[in-house]
């Protein structure tokens, strides 16, 4: 809906800065290109998740040391 909306401003991305990103979408990534993507010609942005991965790192409460950065306060 994103692509049609004419006053559409930011669309969000996962970069893919962790590897198991990688394993859990399943599908060609769609590229950036000069800051745009291309409109897939399939439903969504062409990734579907991969279950058997989700199932396999279920969620988890991390404890707040590991959450916050000391140095941001």
């Amino acid at each position: 809906m994103s692509a049609v909306a004419e006053n559409f401003l930011i669309f969000e991305h996962q970069l893919a800065e962790n590897e198991l990103y990688k394993d859990i979408m399943i599908g060609a990534h769609p590229p950036l290109i000069d800051g745009c993507y291309a409109v897939p010609d399939v439903p969504g942005a062409g990734m579907t998740l991969n279950d058997d991965v989700v199932q396999a790192h279920p969620w988890r409460v991390l404890a707040p040391d590991m959450i916050r950065d000391s140095r941001l306060g």
